[in-house]
């Protein structure tokens, strides 16, 4: 614990940590004010409609559907990347700054001080999703006001049923969906933690992380993936979020995908942990 504590105030003590958080609050700025400057008008323009299209016709009846905009077009990308600013960073720096040897000589072991990275590394990511949801809660409340959300029209339909919410149950709902999205995320920030660890580059680490997620992606959208093989890639994880937006809350897609993302989880860690333990610190 006296491990996790220390690795917790390092990261509070550097600028990265902060620049991560301060862009979680900017993207559903971002959002918000591209939907205030151009309100969506319903004409999709030959594009097959999907999920975000719902959320961002019905977000001009209620600022509670903002979360859920920047989730559907953000997840992927952005957000990632900025896990990646500290899962790709937290061991490579130690290296680049030649401090690791100097950590070790405390009375703490290799596992000890990695796993206390780890810890650290995803309490970063959780609160980063704190972050994130609140903001975007607090802004579209601001813009457009917090009220009850109805996904109607065949489109909301076909995506969710159509379902009708009242303000408390969105809040719920959006406390579940970043619950949801969290288990993919940190299952992807384990890959750059990895890197991080083996290749000892931060700028490696977190490029690496991102073709990671980008691969995922790849394969998702080739024509001839089998189904089966599509559903335990990452990408479909990603998205499994929207479950807590049906009419009834589809928990088996939610627990689908914590557990495909805990298998993703689980591997880079153990390696990590694996050559960690064996690697030379003095070099």
């Amino acid at each position: 614990m006296r491990a996790y504590r220390w690795e917790v105030r390092k990261l509070i003590a550097q600028r990265r940590t902060f620049i991560g958080l301060g862009a979680a609050v900017l993207i559903p700025v971002l959002f918000a004010t591209g939907l205030a400057l151009s309100p969506p008008d319903g004409q999709r323009r030959g594009r097959t409609p999907d999920a975000g299209d719902v959320l961002v016709l019905a977000y001009n009846t209620s600022g509670l559907l903002l979360p859920f905009i920047g989730l559907a077009f953000a997840s992927l990308v952005l957000l990632p990347l900025l896990a990646a600013l500290v899962a790709g960073d937290i061991v490579a720096s130690e290296d680049t700054g030649a401090t690791l040897k100097t950590v070790l000589t405390r009375s703490t072991s290799r596992t000890t001080l990695l796993v206390a990275k780890m810890g650290a590394a995803a309490t970063y990511i959780v609160v980063l999703l704190l972050v994130y949801g609140v903001s975007a809660t607090l802004i579209g409340t601001i813009a457009v006001g917090a009220k009850p959300v109805t996904l109607g029209g065949p489109m909301g339909a076909a995506f969710f049923g159509a379902p009708t919410f009242s303000e408390t149950s969105m809040l719920l709902r959006i406390a579940l969906a970043l619950a949801a999205y969290a288990a993919p995320l940190l299952a992807v920030s384990a890959w750059g933690f990895l890197l991080s660890t083996v290749t000892r580059n931060s700028s490696a680490s977190i490029v690496g992380m991102l073709v990671f997620s980008f691969v995922n992606q790849i394969l998702r959208f080739i024509p001839n993936v089998p189904e089966a093989v599509g559903e335990w890639l990452l990408t479909d994880q990603f998205t499994a979020w929207q479950g807590a937006l049906g009419a009834t809350i589809d928990w088996s897609a939610l627990g689908r995908s914590t557990g495909v993302s805990a298998l993703y989880l689980v591997v880079p860690l153990l390696v990590s942990l694996w050559w960690f333990r064996r690697r030379d610190v003095l070099v």
